[in-house]
């Protein structure tokens, strides 16, 4: 009499590597990445700021004593006044206005009180 074969279950076996992650997966990580590039966005243009960047700001260097160390530190701080030239010109203060618009100060075009104590030459 011939022996009738019994069916073994397979065992489970761990998910493959080479087998592509689900949809949701996909979908998770765009969402994150979406969220990151919204925080950033809204970091940038000073929409929102975490409460160490509130911190008080250091003094990096010695105050700014004439029109070229202006030059020289609004260019350093990434606003262009043209060239450094020790002149104070439409340039220079087009830059100095935009830089006191970036930090929320008063918008004089000069060097108020208020901006020399953000702004200082290294």
């Amino acid at each position: 009499m011939a022996r009738k074969k019994i069916p073994v279950k397979k065992r489970r076996t761990a998910k493959r590597a080479d087998k592509a992650p689900s949809k949701w997966r996909w979908v998770l990580l765009l969402l994150l990445l979406a969220a990151g590039s919204a925080v950033a966005w809204l970091h940038h243009n000073q929409v929102i700021q975490w409460p160490y960047w509130k911190t008080a700001p250091q003094q990096l260097g010695r105050e700014i004593q004439n029109t070229a160390e202006l030059q020289i530190a609004l260019a350093r701080s990434g606003f262009s006044s043209g060239s450094i030239d020790g002149l104070p010109g439409s340039q220079t203060r087009i830059a100095l206005l935009a830089y006191q618009r970036r930090h929320q100060l008063p918008e004089t075009g000069t060097l108020d009180p208020e901006t020399a104590q953000q702004l200082f030459i290294q």
